[in-house]
Parts: C-alpha cells; structure tokens; sequence
C-alpha cells in the first residue's frame, strides 16, 4: 500500500545510506529538513523516482542509536515489525520517550469496529495530541482532519515536553489577565466541648454525667505525681462506687513522647474503655488525646497526623470520626495550656526528639 500510494521501501543498502544523513553529528541534519524524497536520496547517494512522497527504511531498534528512530523533519520514516498490537504500542512508547515526549502520536485503524484500540492506545501514549487516522503533522495543527484541536502552528508539549502548556497554543494563551483580589479573611469560629464544668466542687457533679450516660469502664490517664498524691482516687473512687469499672495510666511526664502514648495506646487495647479521662496539666491531657486516636482507630499513622496544613478545615488529611468506643473527657489541674477545652495537642518524638503539634477539632474533649 506505501508503494502504490508513491513511497520508496529502501533495502538494506539504501537505508544504510539515506540512515546515514539523516543525522550529523548526533544531532537533526538541516540539509534535509523540508526536502523532497527525491533530492535526500540524492544526497544519500542514491536514485529514487522524482516523484517519490517518502522514503520508508524497516528498521528494529527504537533507541537513539538508530537514526531512522529520530523526529527528521522530512519525508523520511521508520517502518517496524509487531508481533501484535500491544506490541505495536510499546515500540510506539519508546519512540515517544527517546523523542517526542508530550508531542504527538498517531493511530490508523477501524475507529469505529475497534474502539478498545482506540482507548489503550490513548492511555498509553504520553503525548497531548493523540490523533486517530489523521496525518500527523496536518492534524497536529488542527482544523484539518479534527475539530477537537485549535488551529495552531505552535504545540504545547505539558510538563512532559517541559512546556506550561499541553494545548496548541492560540490567542487565550497570549492574553494577560489581571486579578484584583480584594483582602478577605477566613471566618473565625470558636468550638468548645458539650459540657464544661468549673469552679470548686465541679468534679463530682461532673463525674455524675460519666455515670448517667451509662459508661462502664474508664481509663485514667494522668502523671505520676498526681497518682502518688491521691489526686487519681477522687476520681476512681466515685466511679467505683457507681459501679464503673477503672484503670490508671500514670506514666506520662512532661513533654509527652510517642513511646509512652502508644505504651498508653496498649492499656487501652487491652482495657477497652468506654470513656478515657485526662487528669492533670498539659501533658496529661495531650497524651490521653493521641491514645484516643490510636485506641479508637489504630490504623491511623501518625505522621500522617502531623501534617501541616494553611486552615483547619482544608488539611490534606482528615482526622478520623472519633468517640465511637471512647468518650474523651478532661480533667484540668492547673491553669495552663487549655488543653481541656481546646482541638490541641503536643507530643515529642523520642527517636528524633522533634515536637509535634496536632490540632483537630476530633481532638476536642
């Protein structure tokens, strides 16, 4: 079908000769850009009819070192041997990878009775125009043989390519826009836990809800100075007598690191509390926040946690759903950090020794 349509199918020796100016220096051949068929076998050194459209040499290697391989701006083309047609398409790939990546591919088949060639061949191509029995360089510059491209001498190749651009380059490109973007803020907003008790004699009363909302086993989670001194047993005892089974974590210290978290993190697994209380200052109450987090979803990773973000409500990750096993109650000793009221929490990474703050509104007790 080349042959009819004027093309000239080289054998070996002339392939070898038009292969060789094909390239000078590693490099395209401006002699040949835009000639005929005719006046580049002649600079090859052989004869081919004048009105010869292309010269066509079979070749195998899809790698640079192969001159026939090569974008040659002239009626020059390689012509490849597949066993089928993913075979095809892969020689297609590499072609496009040693040379055209981003530019353009071309596909002549049944548009119609195969559109599953159609389709692969379109999601493996890395190229932004992917034409389907279309000549290449015409429909490549649009309105021709498609309506789908812009009508442009100028092609933009995307981030493959190295280009801003994957489109063919018309006047929306050219156009500078302005913006004047006036000053405007993110709301504030201010959440605080359902219920905040406070003032002396608050505990008790405070515990009661604990008790009325039917949970049954609470984690305390505190320091070892407040345990020794008895502050844990106001606690304990009034749960106790109400039939609430109590466990006590009390090795947290300050600057609360990762180990002890997810040493806390344990106790939890194996305890299964329906209700986690912080007792104590920052710490404490830090702590107790991130062993909520690995008790209630233990698949979350931390690092994941840390993440910075710009706003609270557009972080890239998303807190887990919290207090499906555990309500998250906090009980403050000092005047402090706030941690009680507030969607914070610090925790140190004792193999690196670098401060981590969270901040979550899933972390509000």
């Amino acid at each position: 079908r080349f042959a009819k349509c004027g093309a000239v199918i080289l054998n070996k020796k002339e392939r070898k000769a038009v292969g060789g100016v094909l390239l000078k220096n590693g490099a395209l051949n401006a002699a040949i850009v835009g000639q005929s068929a005719a006046t580049i076998a002649e600079i090859a050194g052989i004869f081919v009819p004048e009105n010869s459209k292309v010269l066509i040499g079979e070749v195998s290697a899809t790698d640079a070192s192969e001159p026939f391989a090569h974008e040659k701006l002239s009626p020059t083309l390689a012509m490849y041997r597949a066993k089928d047609f993913a075979d095809a398409v892969d020689k297609a790939e590499q072609l496009v990878a040693m040379g055209g990546i981003g530019h353009t591919s071309c596909l002549y088949t049944d548009q119609d009775n195969q559109p599953e060639r159609v389709a692969y061949f379109g999601q493996m191509m890395k190229t932004a125009r992917i034409l389907i029995n279309t000549p290449a360089s015409q429909g490549g510059i649009g309105d021709l043989y498609n309506f789908k491209l812009a009508p442009s001498l100028t092609l933009g190749c995307g981030s493959w390519g190295g280009n801003s651009i994957s489109e063919n380059v018309g006047p929306k490109h050219l156009i500078n826009k302005k913006t004047v973007a006036k000053r405007a803020e993110n709301m504030l907003w201010h959440k605080l836990p359902k219920s905040i008790y406070f003032r002396r004699g608050s505990l008790p009363i405070a515990l009661d809800e604990v008790i009325t909302d039917g949970h049954k086993r609470a984690l305390i989670v505190t320091d070892r100075f407040l345990f020794n001194n008895g502050y844990a047993d106001q606690i304990t005892s009034v749960l106790k007598a109400a039939g609430v089974e109590t466990e006590v974590f009390f090795e947290v210290e300050a600057d609360p690191t990762l180990s002890v978290v997810r040493k806390g993190a344990e106790l939890a697994n194996s305890f299964k509390p329906d209700v986690i209380i912080a007792l104590g200052g920052g710490s404490p109450m830090d702590a107790a926040k991130i062993m909520w987090v690995m008790y209630e979803h233990p698949e979350t990773h931390f690092e994941e946690l840390a993440l910075r973000f710009m706003d609270i409500r557009k972080r890239i990750y998303k807190f887990p759903k919290m207090g499906v096993k555990a309500k998250m109650i906090a009980v403050t000793t000092t005047s402090g950090t706030g941690s009680e009221v507030t969607p914070f929490a610090v925790v140190t990474d004792d193999a690196t020794g670098q401060k981590y703050p969270l901040a979550d509104y899933a972390l509000t007790p």
